[in-house]
């Protein structure tokens, strides 16, 4: 099991809180824009009280989204690692070995016979 420090400074990691942050700002902004344009359409709209409901709504939006992140890498720090299956991983070493050039008789051997004893394994 990897440490968790570790698991969380996976790059994939990384990659999907700064999607889930992207996400989060979108969605307040299309939620918004999706309230205006449903405001717009039954009354009168203030600009004033526009901008001001806007900007409250915005000014929660770090909040939420710092809080969406730590939810998410609390989740990846207490969650199990992935099971491997060995035999999967045993026959595509065994057929990327096969393809190459240098290998001596031997090896041609062994390699064959471990991608025959894994491939009907997975």
């Amino acid at each position: 099991m990897k440490r968790p420090l570790r698991r969380l400074l996976d790059w994939r990691v990384i990659a999907h809180c700064g999607m889930l942050a992207f996400s989060v700002q979108v969605g307040f902004l299309w939620g918004l824009q999706h309230l205006r344009n449903g405001i717009e359409r039954t009354s009168d709209l203030n600009l004033e009280s526009w901008e001001r409901f806007t900007g409250n709504v915005l000014s929660i939006s770090p909040t939420v989204t710092i809080a969406a992140i730590i939810g998410y890498l609390v989740l990846v720090s207490v969650s199990p690692d992935v099971p491997v299956n060995e035999n999967k991983v045993l026959n595509r070493l065994a057929t990327r070995k096969l393809g190459s050039p240098l290998l001596t008789q031997d090896e041609m051997l062994l390699w064959s016979r471990i991608e025959e004893e894994t491939r009907h394994e997975h």
